[in-house]
């Protein structure tokens, strides 16, 4: 039977619906005021209202081609998207050849040109728009021309230097001077999603339906788990466009670098893990050994060969020549720095010194130019208040007039102070005595959950500021049924956020909270029931333990590494959406796969998974421990690794690498190398070596426990591994810890196991035992001892963690599908795409997160930026208004197969500010559309909806309407909702006709009885079609809604349904041969389509894939059930309910679709 149902399994993906898009690359749109728009990855990248030329007259890069000389020469619309025509233009060729318009021209421009009059020059490389803006994103170190994005609509904002990015606003955090961030957000933080809704950690709701899918649909990420593959697109937000990366909003606890990355807010002080975009180094790039150039970006090109020249000099410093060297290379890379030459400033002096450009130059500028503690940045880049100053006289004495050529060997600030104008509570305060830190103690602020200095200044001010903050001065929450206060803060917080396993109090005494017994959904509860601790299901599993016990990463039940929801099929979804689907908390009580036992991999905090094995059963292809019974994988049998927990894997076996002298002395048939204590009392009496037995007996008899490397469990809940145990067993250190000449451990044995004499190595080095070789690496293999003892206690090298790239068993059902021979399908292989080089790299990021034509001559670059940005370089963000809607079909077998559906956002629900098109199909698995609604500042007084519209050729089925209440305070705002229709007949006509001029009333079916809309009659519009509509753009076979916005039936496009999609036509051969139906879409880009095949003109001879014998008569239903068996448990692809009644004959089931 299962191997019918993995054969079901190959047909079904055989035989699915298809949707067929065929891509017009380079065709210009126009959409709500925006003339030059190219279509990519279904948006549309505009070019700024502010740079289009009037003066465009003549067609120098074409040939002119007059209507009615194409009509005479037959040339189609068709024809005309094959030439990249703009789309507008094809909309008036349509007009004409329809109704005889006025007779215009195209400007067929050759081959590397688009535009209305040929403007554009495009790319030799590069044959598409994807290529083009991977091309243009992808080297991050050669933008020296991108400029910071900012928001500078709906809030005026002092933030310093660097200016408020748009997920900024409403964050938690004070950014402003004057607070205007956070205006009208606490409002926000307090409002409760309606029942059957999930919400986001950014307060933002999202149907529970959308939880636990696979696909983030918070902006914020807190929907999904933080684990595998719905994680990796965020990695690679720098270097591409996408949707997912431009609405992503960072946490609390991280800092935006402005194009979809997230770096925890720590490395604003350390730098660590900085942006790839540095934008976290902004106005100061020397601290990192940088130049920060006009806009605020840090130059990174050239840093490589001046880094390693400066490594070479640093040695040597006399030469002269190496300084010429330094200087030439650095003619390119310090270009951004203004030359000193006439300069006072005392932070230019400091900027060249601390990038190593004319160091006695600007030694002499700092003696002459600057005060005693020199500010630098000079003006204000993270906050109003913090400042940071270098001091004078430590610069000063280090080169004492002399050393040149040495580096500073500290370029981060030596004092860190608070002071300045800032809004506290409502009042803004402005304070000139200073608090201040050394930039050592101000390394320890970054042990704080989120950015801490506008809080710090309040309290500064308040004079209540601690010398040692810590959980232990915090007081106990200010709680009512609704919200919470923080310890000395004003603002409330939703009550949702207690104990939910993210730290929202600044000492975070949200968590581990007692005074709140409520659970909410979704929320773990820790292993260690002595505490009140619980975690979101989204952090399960995450690489980090949240849990004091460690069990959200590892627990007695499971490890949650491996209980991934990354498919809405599979079963870790559906466990942790079972919260909401029928209230069963099963994450709490998840237990391990039975396959997952005694694969000798540890799946449990206290191992019982890899215990008691012996009469265990392993798959034929597996290997099976003699003592243990554990199964491992044959390939792993004499690799280096115990994969055995008494290491009998690597008996007798023939020795392959380098190894050290005295492994020799141990019997490689039924011994392993193990340093003991009486090995290191006397080497000549006792040999380095333990009967095999001896390991994995928990034990320890080898210092720093390697013979219990796979059962011996490490304070941080993991084996110990290639780890060094020590100190009772209380201390795991890190293999590169072992004999570098440091003592790590209180018993000293980290250093006693290597027993020879260091002699005249330094610290960090390994000495080999002869005492002449000291080197930094000991387990890089291209250094050598002479008896290969650097090689003691090295981890494999082809493995970063132990045992990271073991191959886990899998269940046996998906062995047994893998050897069933079912069909031959041949797959065939997607030729990757060459790397190729832009025509002008020095414009690389000159468009932002946009993409660059070449206008005029080919000289100047013209940006087209994707919806979320504007601007004549993409620098300024978007107000807008996202969509993620569902259509809910499940009941409504009635329903046509397609749905063309509008979006509109509107206010006062009269007037069109923006609107949106897609189509919806008829699916098993429905799927989510997307969409943005663009609105310009000033904000229009009055109220806001999004407004959904179905239709059915040219018939309006079913409207919803949503009320947007963050217009004016969130600059980017998401609407998520499931569209559900209602229970009754369609189209939903209104009880009494509220509309004039004999329009049409449908009901609104997600409001009150109230709520209707009016579909007007042509030359009407409005709310109640009372607005006379005398001009419209729409053709005379569409249904005009306003000036601009059309309906178009079946087979013509928009915006205006002039042009007509003949797909469906041009392939009618193809779609008559196998009984399809084919019906095309009325949106763009042209010619999509949908094609199904219509059962009940079936020939028959599909073959059946299923038979089922019945031969007694019985009245109860078949569940057929269709399972993809991947990784540990099984995904739902297909369920059909049979009922069979009195059945005493065969059934054979054919395609099911």
């Amino acid at each position: 039977m299962l191997g019918i149902l993995c054969g079901i399994l190959i047909f079904f993906s055989q035989y699915g619906n298809t949707v067929t898009t065929n891509s017009f690359e380079w065709i210009l749109y126009s959409h709500n005021g925006y003339d030059n728009c190219l279509l990519y990855d279904q948006r549309l990248f505009c070019r700024d209202h502010d740079l289009l030329s009037n003066n465009i007259s003549s067609c120098t890069q074409g040939t002119t081609w007059y209507f009615s000389t194409l009509t005479d020469s037959n040339i189609t619309t068709d024809d005309l998207l094959k030439w990249r025509i703009p789309f507008e233009t094809i909309e008036r060729y349509a007009d004409y050849l329809d109704n005889n318009s006025t007779n215009s021209f195209i400007c067929n421009c050759t081959h590397d040109r688009i535009g209305v009059r040929c403007q554009y020059l495009l790319s030799v490389n590069l044959s598409t728009i994807a290529e083009l803006s991977k091309d243009q994103l992808r080297d991050l170190a050669a933008r020296e021309v991108a400029l910071h994005t900012c928001l500078v609509d709906m809030i005026k904002c002092n933030t310093g230097l660097l200016c408020l990015e748009w997920r900024q606003v409403c964050d938690g955090i004070v950014q402003c001077e004057d607070g205007a961030d956070e205006v009208g957000c606490h409002d926000f933080e307090l409002q409760n999603c309606s029942s059957g809704e999930f919400q986001c950690r950014n307060s933002m709701c999202i149907p529970h339906e959308f939880l636990f899918d696979g696909t983030f649909d918070c902006m914020d990420s807190s929907d999904e788990q933080e684990v595998g593959r719905i994680q990796q697109i965020f990695g690679s937000c720098p270097t591409i466009t996408s949707w997912e990366c431009e609405e992503r909003l960072c946490r609390k606890d991280e800092f935006s670098c402005g194009d979809g990355q997230c770096i925890h807010w720590s490395n604003l002080i350390h730098h660590q893990n900085s942006c790839k975009s540095t934008r976290d180094l902004a106005y100061q790039c020397e601290l990192q050994g940088l130049p920060t150039v006009a806009n605020g970006i840090c130059r990174q090109k050239g840093v490589s060969q001046y880094l390693s020249l400066s490594e070479e000099m640093s040695a040597d410093f006399h030469i002269l020549t190496h300084i010429r060297s330094i200087n030439t290379i650095l003619k390119y890379f310090l270009k951004g720095l203004p030359p000193m030459q006439n300069s006072t400033s005392c932070s230019l002096g400091l900027r060249h010194l601390l990038v190593g450009s004319q160091r006695k130059i600007s030694w002499n500028h700092i003696i002459t130019y600057c005060p005693d503690f020199i500010q630098y940045p000079e003006q204000l880049v993270l906050s109003p208040v913090l400042k940071m100053f270098y001091n004078k006289s430590r610069i000063v004495s280090f080169y004492n007039g002399q050393n040149f050529g040495l580096a500073l060997p500290k370029l981060t600030p030596d004092v860190i102070c608070l002071n300045g104008a800032f809004i506290c509570n409502g009042t803004l305060i402005t304070s000139n005595n200073s608090t201040c830190w050394s930039f050592e103690n101000y390394l320890s602020f970054g042990d704080l959950p989120f950015f801490p200095f506008s809080y710090l200044f309040c309290q500064m001010v308040k004079n209540q500021l601690q010398n040692n903050l810590s959980r232990e001065n915090s007081q106990p929450l200010i709680i009512n049924s609704q919200s919470f206060i923080c310890d000395k803060f004003v603002y409330p917080m939703a009550v949702r956020r207690i104990n939910d396993g993210y730290i929202d109090c600044l000492f975070g005494e949200d968590e581990q909270n007692d005074q709140y017994n409520i659970t909410l959904p979704y929320r773990y509860r820790c292993s260690d029931l002595s505490i009140t601790q619980y975690v979101s299901y989204q952090q399960l599993g995450n690489g980090v333990e949240e849990c004091a016990d460690g069990s959200d990463e590892l627990s007695n039940a499971l490890n949650w590494h491996y209980f991934r929801c990354e498919f809405a099929e599979e079963y870790p979804c559906w466990v942790f959406r079972s919260a909401y689907i029928d209230n069963i908390d099963r994450a709490n009580s998840i237990q391990l796969p039975f396959h997952r036992y005694c694969d000798s991999e540890r799946d449990t905090r206290d191992g019982h998974d890899e215990k008691n094995c012996s009469q265990w059963v392993c798959p034929q292809d597996m290997h099976q421990c003699r003592t243990t019974g554990q199964c491992i994988n044959k390939d792993h049998l004499c690799d280096g690794d115990f994969d055995c927990d008494n290491g009998e894997d690597e008996l007798n076996c023939s020795i392959t690498k380098s190894r050290w002298i005295l492994e020799v002395q141990c019997n490689n048939t039924n011994e392993h190398f193990c340093i003991t204590q009486h090995f290191l009392i006397n080497q000549t009496l006792h040999r380095p070596c333990i009967d095999y037995w001896k390991a994995g007996d928990e034990q320890l008899d080898c210092i720093g426990g390697r013979d219990e490397r796979n059962v011996f469990v490490c304070p941080d809940h993991h084996i110990l591994g290639d780890r060094f145990l020590c100190d009772n067993a209380t201390k795991c250190l890190s293999h590169t810890a072992i004999c570098n000449g440091i003592i790590d451990c209180y018993d000293q044995t980290d250093e006693l196991i290597c027993f020879w004499t260091r002699h005249r190595c330094s610290e960090k080095f390994f000495a080999c035992y002869d005492n002449k070789t000291c080197f930094l690496d000991r387990c890089i293999y291209k250094y050598n001892c002479h008896n290969n003892e650097h090689l003691f206690w090295c981890p494999n090298s082809y493995e970063s963690n132990y045992r990271i790239n073991k191959v886990r068993r899998r269940s046996n059902y998906l062995l047994f599908c893998d050897n069933v021979e079912l069909f031959n399908v041949s797959t065939a292989l997607v030729p990757s795409i060459p790397t190729k080089s832009i025509v002008n790299p020095q414009f690389h990021g000159y468009c932002n997160r946009g993409f660059y034509l070449l206008s005029k001559i080919g000289q100047e670059p013209v940006c087209f930026c994707p919806p979320s940005f504007y601007g004549h370089r993409c620098q300024y963000d978007r107000l807008r208004v996202t969509v993620r809607i569902r259509f809910d079909r499940r009941h409504r077998s009635d329903l046509p197969p397609l749905l063309h559906v509008l979006v509109v956002l509107l206010h006062n629900r009269t007037f069109i500010i923006d609107h949106q098109r897609f189509v919806d199909i008829d699916e098993e698995f429905s799927r989510k559309h997307k969409a943005y609604l663009i609105y310009s500042y000033p904000n229009l007084t009055g109220n806001y909806s999004v407004q959904f519209q179905a239709y059915d050729e040219l018939e309006l089925l079913s409207v919803w309407e949503y009320s947007i209440n963050t217009i004016g305070i969130l600059p980017v705002f998401q609407l998520a909702k499931i569209l559900r229709f209602p229970d009754r007949s369609l189209p939903w006509r209104c009880p009494h006709n509220h509309c004039q001029n004999n329009g049409s009333c449908y009901m609104i079916v997600n409001n009150d009885e109230n709520n209707y809309f009016c579909l007007c009659q042509h030359g009407w519009k409005g709310n109640l079609c009372t607005e006379s509509l005398k001009q419209n753009k729409c053709s005379s076979h569409a249904l005009a809604l306003d000036e601009d916005l059309c309906v178009c039936p079946y087979g013509y496009l928009p915006p205006h349904c002039f042009v007509r999609n003949t797909i469906c036509e041009k392939q009618t051969s193809i779609f008559s041969s196998t009984n399809g139906i084919c019906l095309p879409f009325s949106i763009l880009p042209p010619h999509e389509y949908w094609y199904f095949r219509d059962s009940s003109k079936s020939d028959g001879s599909s073959k059946s894939m299923l038979t089922l014998n019945k031969r007694k008569p019985n009245e109860e239903a078949f569940l057929l059930q269709l399972l993809k068996i991947s990784h540990d448990y099984p995904k739902l692809l297909y369920l059909v309910n049979i009922i069979i009644p009195f059945l005493t004959t065969d059934l054979s089931l054919h395609n099911l679709y």
